[in-house]
């Protein structure tokens, strides 16, 4: 099966970093952008996520094109354990959304807040991601949320339930 979709990426992206972002592809399945293969997916229910942020025209059509079979990637091991949709199982297929991502060029993911009421804190684990090839000095800011010190108002001593990640010029 050959899926084609063209789509617009708008211009002012240009200078994010942008992913191509499927909640799934079920079956083996090669994807491509503009004619150039940017990745495989093996059969899963897993999300993928391509950096394209070189590839893709800013402001201009791309042509997106993603290969599916049937078959299984000889490389693998599989099983038609998950049914998707009434009575189909393991059909290859899309599941959920599609699309173009646009992100800072420097961001935080991977957040985990861990709170200790013993101790009236919260800590807070996080990655900090810079995809420019250039190193960046940011300022992380955080503060805590109003509806946390309205039910129980001096819980918390430290201000990291909400923040961000400035770039310094």
């Amino acid at each position: 099966m050959l899926l084609k979709k063209e789509i617009n990426v708008p211009s002012d992206f240009k200078g994010r970093h942008i992913r191509l972002e499927f909640d799934s592809i079920i079956r083996w399945s090669k994807i491509y952008l503009n004619g150039e293969y940017l990745g495989e997916n093996f059969s899963g229910v897993v999300p993928i996520s391509i950096d394209i942020t070189d590839k893709v025209k800013y402001g201009a059509t791309n042509e997106i094109l993603i290969w599916i079979t049937t078959e299984q990637d000889p490389r693998t091991v599989t099983c038609n354990m998950f049914v998707k949709g009434p009575g189909k199982m393991g059909l290859p297929s899309i599941n959920g959304r599609v699309a173009i991502a646009s992100y800072p060029i420097v961001y935080v993911e991977n957040v985990f807040i861990k709170p200790s009421v013993r101790k009236k804190e919260l800590t807070v684990d996080f990655t900090l991601v810079n995809t420019s090839k250039d190193t960046k000095n940011v300022i992380l800011h955080n503060s805590i949320a109003k509806w946390v010190k309205d039910v129980n108002p001096g819980l918390y001593t430290k201000d990291s339930i909400k923040g961000g990640v400035d770039i310094e010029k």
